[in-house]
């Protein structure tokens, strides 16, 4: 199971975070000691409302399965592009595992 970053964890993780990034997605983490896995995503308000939710849809559904049991403690915040909402999911989920190999998290 995972539960959504609070407002405050999302800064935190924003100043204190360690960054990857892997094409246009970057990801920005943090460990904490104990703590279930936590996710928040990042895209910006100037896009559509509906891209912002499908975009939001698909790095959860990508993220979530890999972290559910093994993401103990990290908290993690992706940050995606307006234009994530047009590329195809393939795609989509092949630029996030790469960033996450990248972060030393896969």
């Amino acid at each position: 199971m995972y539960y959504s970053l609070s407002r405050e964890e999302f800064s935190e993780v924003f100043e204190k975070g360690k960054r990857a990034s892997c094409g246009r997605i970057t990801l920005m983490y943090t460990r904490d000691n104990g703590g279930s896995f936590k996710l928040g995503v990042a895209v910006r308000k100037k896009t559509a409302p509906c891209v912002r939710n499908k975009i939001k849809r698909r790095l959860r559904s990508i993220i979530v399965p890999v972290f559910k049991t093994a993401g103990q403690g990290l908290r993690l915040v992706v940050s995606a592009p307006p234009d994530s909402g047009e590329s195809d999911f393939a795609g989509l989920k092949e630029t996030v595992e790469k960033a996450l190999r990248l972060a030393g998290l896969l």
